[in-house]
């Protein structure tokens, strides 16, 4: 549509570079303070310049609204066949026009970003008032011409006025970005210089620490030195030899003794089978515990008899019931042999002598080195828990070290960053001033 081509972009022609300033230094601290005197005429005329510009616009919403107003009111001839239709149309777009031209954001002179957003929602209403259909179009076009022309006038405005802001947010506008911008990165330096100063101090803490720590090792570990060179640690290792001699032994014959008993299991069940009803629930007993764990029960007290005098009796049934293998009858009658000589009884007492001696032994040495032995515990205890100690620090210190370059790498970022944005701006270059701490 003819009304729309207002919109079109307007050449653009950028401001010439100025002359280059001589160079300066500045502290972080003075930085604000500095540009803001440096560009104090220049953000004086802009934020004045700004705020004329945002009343502009938003006096030409109101317009907008008033001119709505007007065309909501405006009726087409009744006697016209196609009366309702037409002001229905007008009536819709007259009341959605006077609703957005309400929703005008209030002006921000005094903050670049502010302005933005202003610039931005006010593209955003535009937008939405520039948003008709084709029939809606026609009907101003052809029925409400004189009015409608009023609205596009206003909103013709308004753009004029939008370009006329992008232009100054981009150069004049520049001013108030540059401030805006190295308050925000200088607050965001000063920041991680405090972060860092934490970190420098932590750092000196932990190398404080760790140096405390690996004198107070060196100690412990002459301490330990001392305590192996006892003399009473030759008696200890000879004590823990012969005591380690009885356990062997112990083991020796409680292994012999479990396979000579273990060869009347399988004759013992048979028999226990076959004499069932004929054996009394004790002996019944008895027998069931004996398959089931031949050592555990002689040795819980109930001894060789009863174990002898049932093995007699199955010795006299080989050949009259109980099946056995040749192998079986031979361990068996070997058994019942040893048994009868005497030679299991002696094994089961050199087995529990062999306990005995191995207990008196341990308790001796318990009684005669435990405080040798405790002392070297302690001493070991306190060694290791002092390396793990460093250990933990000196990842600490890592990490502090990382965290300490991470942030001078960002706070150097950041300063560049800023130099560069000043020097383009104000044409001139600013050496930024930091106290980039100690950590390496």
């Amino acid at each position: 549509m003819g009304f729309l081509n207002f919109l079109r972009k307007r050449e653009e022609k950028k401001p010439s570079a100025g002359i280059e300033l001589p160079s300066v230094e500045v502290k972080l601290s003075g930085l604000s303070e500095w540009l803001g005197q440096e560009l104090s005429e220049k953000t004086s005329s802009a934020r004045k310049r700004s705020e004329e510009l945002q009343e502009k616009i938003v006096k030409g919403f109101q317009q907008v609204g008033v001119s709505a107003r007007k065309l909501g009111k405006s009726e087409f001839e009744a006697k016209d066949k196609t009366y309702a239709a037409v002001n229905s149309v007008k009536d819709t777009l007259a009341k959605r026009t006077q609703s957005i031209s309400g929703k005008c954001p209030s002006p921000v002179p005094d903050s670049y970003s502010g302005m933005r957003e202003f610039q931005k929602r006010v593209g955003v209403l535009l937008k939405e008032l520039m948003n008709i259909s084709p029939r809606q179009g026609m009907v101003l076009s052809n029925y409400f011409r004189k009015d409608s022309s009023s609205i596009m006038k206003e909103i013709k405005n308004i753009n004029s006025i939008m370009e006329e802001l992008q232009r100054f947010l981009d150069y004049e506008g520049k001013s108030l970005f540059l401030m805006e911008e190295a308050e925000r990165i200088s607050r965001e330096i000063s920041e991680r210089l405090e972060s860092l100063s934490g970190l420098e101090k932590r750092h000196k803490e932990i190398r404080l620490e760790i140096r405390g720590l690996k004198e107070s090792l060196s100690g412990k570990e002459k301490s330990l030195n001392v305590i192996s060179k006892d003399s009473g640690w030759e008696g200890l290792e000879k004590a823990k030899k012969d005591k380690e001699t009885l356990e062997n032994r112990a083991r020796d014959l409680k292994f012999r003794i479990g396979e000579e008993l273990s060869s009347a299991k399988r004759p013992l069940k048979k028999y226990l089978h076959l004499k069932r009803d004929e054996l009394s629930r004790e002996e019944r007993n008895f027998l069931e515990r004996f398959v089931k764990s031949p050592l555990k029960t002689i040795m819980s007290g109930e001894g060789t008899g009863k174990l002898k005098s049932h093995l007699l009796i199955l010795k006299g049934m080989l050949d009259r019931g109980i099946n056995l293998k040749d192998k079986e009858v031979e361990k068996l009658k070997g058994l019942i042999n040893r048994m009868e000589s005497g030679e299991i009884s002696k094994m089961m007492e050199e087995y529990e002598g062999a306990l005995k001696e191995t207990e008196e032994k341990g308790k001796a040495i318990d009684k005669d080195f435990s405080g040798l032995s405790e002392k070297r515990k302690q001493a070991e205890a306190g060694i290791n828990e002092t390396k793990n100690d460093i250990e933990k620090l000196e990842k600490e210190l890592r990490e502090t070290g990382d965290n300490a370059k991470n942030l001078k790498e960002d706070m150097g970022k950041d300063r560049e960053k800023l130099e560069t944005l000043i020097y383009e701006n104000i044409n001139r270059k600013v050496n930024i001033l930091l106290n980039n701490g100690a950590i390496g």
